[in-house]
């Protein structure tokens, strides 16, 4: 009897044993368990604080982008206006180039007519002068 019951108590020993080192494996399990999740939950807050930024970076080239296209647009606008511009005094310096033409053109037939005027009354003084010579060639030859 002694010895059934020593072996009992020997064997029961063991299994004691054997649930300790299982307990021990068990809680060593929960141990590496709660560390990856400590790290998982670290993972999980940085990918999480990582989204935020990215979206605050998103919403920053959104905004960005916006703010580049009105101001291509409003460029897009003024060199509209400046070619319009460019297209009105080009217009304009026609115009004064064609009048110029036109006065430069009256300002020449105007220089020839008054140059036949001043021929003509140049004419009209030498013939006065050849009168005036020819009446005072008449008059020395009578006594």
């Amino acid at each position: 009897v002694v010895d059934k019951q020593a072996a009992a108590i020997s064997e029961h020993e063991t299994l004691l044993t054997k649930q300790q080192e299982t307990n021990k494996s068990i809680q060593d399990f929960h141990e590496n368990v709660s560390r990856e999740l400590v790290d998982l939950k670290l993972v999980s807050k940085t990918q999480e604080d990582t989204n935020a930024k990215q979206d605050e970076c998103n919403k920053d080239l959104t905004t960005r982008s916006e703010d580049l296209k009105q101001e291509l647009q409003s460029q897009s606008v003024s060199m509209g206006k400046q070619q319009e511009t460019l297209q009105k005094l080009k217009v304009n310096l026609q115009e004064q180039l064609e009048a110029f033409t036109g006065h430069r053109k009256a300002c020449a037939e105007m220089e020839q007519k008054l140059k036949n005027k001043i021929e003509l009354a140049s004419a009209e003084v030498q013939k006065h002068l050849s009168e005036q010579s020819d009446i005072s060639t008449n008059m020395k030859g009578e006594p």
